[in-house]
């Protein structure tokens, strides 16, 4: 402690005292020194004592100042006195005493003393145990002695701040010897200027004022130039009359302390900051589980509003708002924590609780983790816990399994296979579904490798190595989806849907693949596809047996390995007139075959027994010892058996209004395929079908004959022969010729050296129009017997059909007299309705003849009108029906501008050939069935 001043610890009585005091050097160091130290003047009276001889005495320093040295020693009065001049007459003295304190006990001590100056002795006391007696005295070389061993720096200075002395431990510290700054300003040692002035303003301003410096922090460099932190202590010295002249330092290097303890403060702060920040709460519990640490986390999970107001609630008071279970909701023993665990000696522990809250029922997942901090000794100090609120993991992890769960009863009741693999394909999960599928047992998903289970696979498909091109691009392309189809040599069509699998940053880590069965799907879209083609076949052709021939090359291999349709024919006998099979070379056996061995007509069960019987026959499955069987032992039917492979057969019968037609077979042979009841009710389909198509065809076929007798009995036989006129005719019915058509056309002789040339339209098709054509040709030849001019033929062939309204029958005809001339021909021509005739002259100009008129038929007053026209040697006439002109393809006629032009290239030609010529050009401008019947005469003027 540094000195007193008179003013601060003496009271009045003391004032004699203090007038005797002188300043002690190095006040500083006695008022911190450990030992108990007083201060005696001539008279033995203390004047100064540090805190030391405050403790151990049990007085204060002022009580010691109104003391003398007799009043603690613990001896007569004669004896101290007689020591105490002895001390000041030697200089130093060495004793074992016993000491009085204050409250009347005793206390051994060493004591050492040694005069000062002026008479002054200073005491130096050492609790050694009970009466040890004598006064020990020490010299002020011994007070040096302790000054220069001491390991702090220290050193004295004047008010100037000039050093005066200079310890070795300073010089250890700063680096200069007494001799080198003894002498020299303390500002030397700050680092800067700004020290230097803190030093002027600061230190000695205060020391002037007779203020003590104690724990004073700063900086000082030394004589190197290298920076210490030091702690310094600094006292001001007093002169016998009080006035501070001077001041004691004590310095002490605390370099390394500082920068442990900015080390220490980072890592409380980088502590705090991870802790605050933290959303799990972190507590520390001391070694009698109390806690001494918590961030606000902490206090937040258990309800408080900061860390301050958590440390300080009893934990009682923390713990009753809530009920702690374990995982499975029992109830949870505290001393399981393990923060507890852990202060008991476990290295470390967690554990999983459930929080419930007593006021809301909610609960909460919380997840624990205790480690400890140990001693230096490896013993347990502290046990750091973590508190990690899982709460809304266990409700995903919940949801997870509930989802994981349901996704698990969905894939189980899908009707897709699902597979999923990893990236190395290696099967991770399949459905019941995928092993049904893949005909896969779940034993082998489970044990056979994944190599060896494709193996087996591709055996069973039909394009083994397309299948297996497919997988190697997969494998080369894992990230593309991949939709395709696997087809198997029994029939079954599987659908695949393989997708890769990613995470949520696009990591690929496997594939799951969707199998789904379609065989059932492709076996109808089959039927559908081969119904539609099947109809079309039936109805595009009259001729049934070319089409069913073509039936049967459709059901080649769709429906079958093997086809064949059976007639019966008049008498009764079975005639295969169709037969198809993939190789064209077994088609040929296949009849050598039939002719070799005939149909047993009797047979009780085949294609006899369906004709008979008119019901089908289905064989899923032939086993090969049956068709050895019904070989009856005779090697070359056995020598067939083996060669036709037939494996599954269907026979249906080909029925049409109530009669047994035939039958067609379809079999299964080389590709290994069955029929079911699916397939039978597709056959027997199509068999109605094929069955009506045939009994259509044979009618059709009788009414195209009646129809094409009728046709040419309507039309006239062979054209007349004219003098000096050439005649042809062209005549094309429309569709099949199943019916009759409604154009026609004459030439007949009128008398007089006259001839008609007439062509005509009537409405409708069939015998009606038939009907109407024959009346109306009969009509215009009584008529023109009776009447010259055409248009009168015509009006009495209007008034013929007009009273026949009821029937609305009406058409259209072009009525030409013809009459030879001197160059030529007189023509003269009337139209009803019809389109007029072309005159195609020598030179090749074409012109049309007279004016459409009325339609006949249909109004009683008609308006006709003739028209003379001269025909010259060369020229030629053209009648035409409209089944020329109005013939369309694609919205477009052929119409009276492509006639013209058929006729100026056919000009001078005989009329054969410009007739063929109108034909031909039609046709091609339509090359589908004409819509209408077309009718062509031309007559040409002989050279």
């Amino acid at each position: 402690m540094a000195m007193a001043g008179e003013g601060e610890r003496a009271s009045s009585d003391g004032d004699a005292v203090a007038s005797s005091r002188r300043p002690l050097p190095y006040g500083e160091l006695f008022d911190r020194m450990p030992d108990a130290a007083l201060v005696a003047d001539h008279n033995a009276r203390f004047v100064a004592a540090n805190r030391a001889a405050e403790v151990l005495l049990g007085y204060d320093e002022r009580e010691l100042c109104l003391l003398t040295v007799a009043d603690i020693v613990k001896d007569d009065a004669g004896t101290s006195a007689s020591t105490f001049t002895r001390v000041a007459e030697d200089g130093a003295w060495l004793a074992q005493i016993e000491l009085r304190r204050k409250d009347g006990t005793t206390i051994g001590a060493e004591a050492r003393a040694f005069a000062l100056a002026d008479g002054f002795v200073v005491s130096v006391l050492r609790e050694v145990g009970p009466r040890i007696g004598g006064l020990l005295g020490s010299t002020a070389a011994e007070l040096a002695a302790i000054v220069e061993g001491s390991n702090d720096a220290i050193f004295s200075k004047t008010l100037d701040g000039v050093i005066l002395s200079w310890n070795d431990a300073a010089q250890r510290m700063y680096g200069y010897t007494a001799d080198e700054i003894v002498g020299k300003h303390v500002s030397i040692l700050a680092p800067d200027q700004e020290r230097k002035e803190e030093i002027d303003r600061v230190i000695m301003d205060r020391l002037r004022r007779g203020e003590d410096i104690r724990d004073f922090r700063t900086r000082r460099v030394t004589r190197e130039g290298r920076l210490l932190d030091v702690w310094l202590s600094i006292s001001p010295v007093r002169d016998p009359t009080g006035r501070i002249v001077g001041a004691a330092t004590i310095a002490r290097d605390i370099t390394r302390q500082v920068e442990l303890e900015r080390e220490l403060e980072r890592a409380r702060d980088q502590l705090e900051i991870i802790t605050q920040a933290s959303a799990d709460g972190i507590t520390i519990q001391d070694e009698s589980g109390r806690v001494v640490y918590a961030n606000d986390a902490a206090a937040h999970i258990s309800g408080y509003p900061d860390a301050a107001s958590f440390l300080v609630a009893p934990l009682s008071e923390i713990v009753s708002p809530f009920e702690i279970l374990t995982e499975d909701g029992g109830p949870f023993p505290l001393d399981d924590l393990p923060g507890r665990r852990v202060l008991r000696g476990e290295p470390e522990a967690d554990t999983l609780i459930r929080v419930r809250t007593f006021s809301t029922g909610e609960e909460n997942w919380r997840y624990l983790k205790s480690t400890p901090l140990l001693d230096e000794e490896g013993r347990v100090r502290f046990a750091v816990n973590v508190f990690h609120d899982v709460t809304a993991l266990k409700r995903v992890e919940e949801e997870l399994r509930f989802r994981t769960l349901l996704l698990e009863e969905q894939a189980e009741a899908s009707d897709e296979g699902i597979l999923v693999i990893d990236n190395e394909g290696h099967m991770v999960s399949w459905n019941r579904r995928f092993l049904e599928t893949m005909r896969i047992t779940e034993d082998e998903a489970l044990s056979v490798p994944p190599m060896d289970l494709f193996e087996r696979f591709r055996s069973r498909l039909v394009d083994v190595d397309d299948a297996f091109e497919r997988i190697r691009s997969l494998w080369e392309h894992p990230e593309e989806e991949v939709r395709d189809e696997f087809v198997f040599i029994d029939g079954r069509v599987v659908k695949r849907l393989s997708t890769p699998l990613r995470d949520d940053e696009g990591r690929l880590y496997g594939r799951v693949s969707f199998f789904r069965d379609v065989t059932a799907e492709r076996k109808r879209e089959r039927a559908q596809r081969f119904l539609a083609e099947a109809s079309r076949e039936l109805g595009a052709s009259l001729d049934y047996e070319a089409t069913l021939q073509r039936l049967t090359l459709l059901a080649v291999p769709e429906l079958a390995d093997w086809c064949s349709v059976d007639l019966v024919e008049p008498g009764g006998a079975i005639r295969l007139i169709a037969v198809a099979h993939v190789d064209p070379a077994k088609v040929e056996w296949a009849r050598v075959l039939r002719k070799r061995f005939p149909v047993d007509v009797n047979a009780e069960t085949g294609l006899p027994n369906v004709i008979r019987t008119g019901r089908s026959e289905l064989y899923p499955y032939i086993p090969i010892e049956q068709m050895e069987a019904a070989a009856g032992g005779d090697p070359a039917i056995l020598e067939i058996v083996h060669e036709l492979d037939i494996r599954s057969v269907m026979i249906v019968p080909l029925v049409a209004r109530g009669q047994t037609l035939g039958a067609i077979q379809f079999v299964w042979a080389e590709s290994n395929r069955s029929y079911d009841e699916d397939d039978l009710h597709l056959a027997e389909d199509v068999a109605s079908r094929a069955a009506l198509a045939l009994d259509n065809a044979r009618l059709y076929g009788e009414r195209d004959h009646i129809a094409q007798t009728l046709q040419q009995s309507l039309l006239p036989g062979p054209l007349p022969a004219i003098e000096g006129v050439r005649l042809a005719a062209r005549y094309r019915a429309a569709g099949r010729g199943v019916e009759v058509g409604g154009d026609f056309y004459d030439v007949f002789d009128v008398g007089g050296g006259a001839h008609a040339l007439v062509i005509g339209d009537v409405c409708g098709k069939g015998p009606k129009a038939a009907a109407l054509m024959g009346a109306a040709r009969h009509t215009i030849r009584t008529a023109a017997m009776q009447q010259r001019r055409p248009s009168d033929v015509l009006a009495t062939l209007n008034t013929a059909l007009h009273q026949r309204l009821a029937d609305q029958w009406f058409c259209t005809v072009t009525y030409v007299r013809m009459r030879q001339a001197t160059d030529g021909a007189r023509l003269t021509v009337c139209c009803g309705g019809h389109p007029p005739p072309a005159v195609v002259r020598v030179d090749g100009s074409v012109e049309f003849a007279g004016r459409p008129g009325t339609l006949l038929g249909v109004f009683p007053d008609v308006e006709l009108t003739d028209t003379a026209v001269d025909l010259h040697v060369g020229d030629a006439l053209v009648l035409y029906t409209d089944g020329v002109t109005d013939e369309r393809r694609d919205g477009e006629e052929f119409g009276v501008g492509r006639l013209a032009d058929v006729l100026r290239e056919t000009a001078g030609r005989d009329p054969g050939d410009v007739a063929a010529a109108i034909e031909d050009a039609v046709l091609r401008f339509r090359p589908d069935e004409l819509a209408d019947d077309l009718a062509v005469l031309v007559a040409k003027v002989a050279d």
